[in-house]
Formats: C-alpha cells, structure tokens, sequence
C-alpha cells in the first residue's frame, strides 16, 4: 500500500471511547446533537448570500490547494454540495485533471 496515498480503511472510533464501546444512550445522544446541529447549519446558510458563498467557496478551494496537492493517484473524498453548502466542483475537477482520484458520496442498492 505504499504507492497508494490518500485515503484509509473504515474507522469505527465513533462507537469507542477510550477503547470501550459507546452505550446506546450516548450514542442516540449524539445523534440528535448531531441532527440539531446539521439543521441549525442548514438554516445559517439559507442567509448566507450566492455571492458571499461563492466568495467563501473560492477562499475554501485556495486552501484546498495549500494543504492538499491533487496529483496522480492521490485520493480525495468530497461532497456534493447541497443545501448552501460550499460548491467545490470547480476545485474538483481541477483536481481530477490533474490525476487525483476524486471519491464521491453515491447511492447503494
């Protein structure tokens, strides 16, 4: 796996702390914290303009390029954007022509 790069196998440390399994309580626990706190994000960002989202996209996407080189072979795991969030297609395909393997969320039957 040494030519490989990018990426890693499943991790399943969400359902450990400190080594032990999380009990369902916190688990359900952090569900519903984690669904508040995804619409209350979802919500932030309908007030969020088209222009000021594509401003923040483009400053997102420079960073992109700092700390991550897109080259041949390399694996990046990206969204799509949906509900305001940032569009990084453009760095996407960027990246993608410049051989880097771009992984994208998709539907399993």
């Amino acid at each position: 796996m040494e030519e490989e790069r990018g990426g890693s196998p499943a991790c399943f440390a969400h359902e450990l702390v400190d080594g032990q399994p999380v009990d369902p309580e916190t688990a359900r626990d952090v569900a519903r914290f984690r669904k508040a706190e995804r619409a209350r994000m979802i919500e932030a960002r309908r007030h969020v303009s088209r222009s000021d989202r594509a401003i923040a996209a483009q400053t997102l996407a420079s960073a992109l390029d700092e700390v991550i080189a897109p080259e041949a072979g390399v694996r990046i795991a990206l969204y799509w954007p949906i509900r305001g969030e940032p569009d990084l297609r453009g760095w996407m395909a960027r990246a993608h022509e410049a051989g880097a393997i771009v992984l994208l969320p998709g539907r399993h039957e």
